[in-house]
């Protein structure tokens, strides 16, 4: 059998000042401990808190257009062997992430706060603005961006373990632009800074 999370809804959705939190999805049910969010899912003023996810996106397993505003994404695991995003996994159209938190999550395989997707025919665009990412682990990056267009504004990313920010690896074309942004102190093998591998374009400016 298999279990969902805490919310899993497709449509028109809003949650605003809210706390979603110790919720947990198992056996092939997909991803997002938390949340599992299709269609359009507005997230502002809240917490998504110690949940936990066998496959990916121990806190939100995004899938349509998340907008997430003024937010905590915090303390949440992605707990299979080879999963990823234990904040957020993206495989959606569009994930906005504007003056939040994304901390202390984990994942056993890679990107312990956020993993995008995209695939040559589903692209994805992924923006991450004057937010702050930090004490977030797995063995292999923080933030993976595997194809789509994604900017990281006025954000900084420190204080991770695992490495830092990963663009590309599948081949699909991915375009990474970094702006005024901080990326220090993320300790690993890979790259502390920044690792692009088979990536479309990457630009690093004020940062």
């Amino acid at each position: 059998g298999a279990t969902v999370g805490g919310i899993s809804g497709s449509g028109d959705w809003m949650i605003s000042n809210s706390v979603i939190d110790g919720n947990s999805n198992w056996g092939g049910a997909g991803s997002g401990g938390g949340i599992s969010a299709n269609g359009i899912m507005t997230i502002s003023g809240s917490t998504i808190s110690n949940n936990s996810s066998t496959a990916s996106g121990g806190g939100i397993g995004n899938y349509g257009d998340l907008p997430l505003i003024g937010s905590a994404i915090s303390n949440n695991s992605a707990t299979g062997t080879n999963s990823y995003g234990g904040g957020i996994f993206n495989f959606g159209d569009m994930l906005t992430i504007i003056n939040s938190t994304i901390s202390g999550n984990s994942a056993n395989g890679y990107s312990g706060a956020i993993r995008s997707r995209a695939t040559p025919t589903r692209s994805s665009t992924v923006t991450v603005a004057d937010s702050l990412i930090t004490n977030n682990a797995s063995p292999r990056s923080v933030i993976h961006f595997d194809g789509g267009i994604n900017l990281i504004k006025g954000t900084t990313v420190a204080g991770n373990s695992g490495g830092s920010i990963q663009s590309g690896d599948s081949g699909v074309d991915t375009h990474l632009t970094i702006v005024d942004s901080t990326i220090s102190g993320n300790g690993s093998s890979y790259a502390d800074g920044i690792w692009a591998i088979r990536t479309g374009s990457l630009s690093v400016h004020n940062s």
